[in-house]
């Protein structure tokens, strides 16, 4: 079958252009199955998204995060394409699912909403681009696992993005140090950001971010917090959503098997729709608190028949 790549990138770029009007959710879904049919890839996927508009606008002169994010994906396809077989949920789709999801909450960030943000939400196109490569790596190495003890997975993702900067060209490294004064410094970053997709460390986490002055700097938990919210929001979906609980499901079959039916069960769907949260203005500018409760009122409905 004939993938088509480019209409796949513009149902996400319609998406995007759609602005602050209340989205379209079915369109959305739409969009995540999309990806399934017509990419295998992250490299070719990756290359399709930096020409969507809200990555073209962020662009700007010598940015060092393109070849970052490309470097990433690359390094995840080899090791993936060594795979008998995908988990079933934290596949390369699953990394698709959360740049479009970040790339769908950073474009609520316009000007004119801009002026009304506080300003530890007000991130610097830098900040965007990297929390992008965040998104491509944040589950870098997944076998369909769960953690044995806190940040286990996401220390293991952080590990092999290191290994993806000090491989950087000269170049590109010498534009990162001077935007972070060392590749340390940027690598304790990306690990401060991605940790915070460990579930385990939701409550605590959105807890310290709402906590943190209004008129502070933006900080990598700010970073992480949005990342979080990009990563459940196709999970979030009502009819989408239900899909990816059973996938997850299926996945956990071998490693929390204790779990596995429930997860993936109406009430186990519940559960964490119940569980999670959106908070951040882009997240509400998106209704996405509006869509978890439609999700959860879907799911009650179901099982009250």
């Amino acid at each position: 079958m004939q993938k088509n790549t480019k209409n796949t990138m513009l149902l996400l770029d319609k998406l995007c252009l759609s602005g602050h009007v209340a989205p379209d959710f079915q369109a959305l879904e739409s969009t995540y199955s999309a990806f399934r049919n017509n990419f295998d890839d992250l490299v070719s996927y990756i290359r399709e998204l930096f020409h969507i508009s809200v990555w073209h606008s962020l662009d700007y002169k010598d940015n060092p995060y393109r070849e970052l994010a490309l470097a990433i994906a690359e390094a995840i396809d080899q090791m993936n394409s060594k795979m008998s077989v995908e988990p079933a949920y934290h596949s390369r789709w699953h990394f698709m699912d959360a740049c479009a999801g970040i790339s769908l909450l950073l474009n609520q960030d316009t000007e004119q909403a801009r002026n009304l943000l506080p300003k530890k939400w007000q991130l610097s196109a830098a900040d965007k681009w990297l929390l992008l490569c965040c998104a491509i790596g944040h589950d870098f190495a997944h076998e369909g696992g769960v953690n044995q003890q806190a940040f286990e997975l996401e220390k293991k993702s952080c590990e092999l993005i290191d290994q993806c900067l000090t491989k950087l060209p000269a170049h590109t490294q010498a534009l990162l140090i001077a935007e972070h004064g060392s590749i340390q410094a940027l690598s304790q970053r990306i690990q401060t950001i991605i940790l915070c997709t460990d579930p385990g460390i939701l409550h605590p986490m959105l807890k310290e971010v709402q906590d943190l002055p209004d008129d502070g700097p933006t900080t990598p938990k700010v970073m992480g917090l949005l990342l979080v919210e990009a990563d459940l929001l196709a999970s979030v979906t009502p009819n989408f959503g239900l899909a990816l609980g059973a996938a997850l499901g299926h996945e956990w079959q071998t490693s929390n098997p204790e779990k596995a039916d429930f997860v993936a069960s109406l009430e186990g769907r519940l559960g964490f729709l119940k569980y999670i949260q959106f908070v951040s203005p882009f997240a509400r500018s998106f209704k996405l608190p509006e869509l978890r409760q439609l999700a959860i009122d879907q799911v009650n409905q179901t099982l009250a028949k």
